[in-house]
């Protein structure tokens, strides 16, 4: 019997078969820079009825990207409800998703909802990996309202798509559609809440 067969057993007891073992993260950058400008209509017509689409985005990238399977039940098997944060699943029949696919707070609480067995909030920048995510509250909301795809150390470009000629921390996003952004545009650091999710 195998560790990793131990480790799912056990953990499956609390919160319900887990998303997986290895997240790739070559996968999710590799798919959040080629569809940060662009939009992927041929996978499960995610994006046919979408304009403020980062958490969209955001999903994609952990479903396409890197291949994370839905969550629809609970540590029990039983079905779990689309308006249930702990629900992530895009809906083909009615063209949308569960609103942890679609809403930034509820994709938030998502990732709270499964602390150490998918994903471990950070306090620190430095603890986030590429193929990470970060909310931040760009309305003062008090709660996430947009989110973004971490991609490390690259190559930087402004708001109108140039190259500024150097690297920095950059991020790519989906609503107002931005390729290799630096980290802290739009985020007011004195005022504007962020939450900072690293996946396992």
């Amino acid at each position: 019997m195998s560790l990793a067969f131990v480790l799912v057993t056990i953990a499956s007891l609390f919160v319900g078969p887990l998303p997986a073992l290895a997240y790739d993260r070559t996968g999710a950058v590799v798919y959040a820079d080629y569809w940060a400008l662009g939009r992927n209509i041929g996978s499960l017509q995610h994006y046919n009825s979408y304009g403020n689409d980062c958490t969209n985005f955001a999903s994609h990238v952990m479903y396409d990207g890197e291949g994370l399977p839905y969550k629809t039940v609970d540590q029990y098997g039983n079905p779990l409800s689309s308006t249930d944060p702990r629900m992530w699943v895009w809906i083909p029949s009615g063209h949308t998703g569960s609103l942890s696919w679609t809403v930034a707070t509820y994709l938030n609480q998502y990732f709270y909802s499964y602390i150490g067995v998918l994903d471990q909030p950070q306090l620190n920048w430095s603890g986030l990996a590429p193929g990470d995510f970060y909310f931040m509250d760009l309305e003062h909301a008090n709660h996430p309202t947009h989110v973004r795809v971490w991609i490390g150390y690259a190559d930087e470009y402004d708001i109108n798509g140039n190259p500024t000629g150097g690297q920095y921390f950059v991020a790519d996003q989906h609503t107002t559609d931005r390729y290799h952004i630096g980290y802290l545009v739009g985020w007011n650091v004195n005022t504007d809440l962020v939450w900072k999710i690293h996946l396992l």
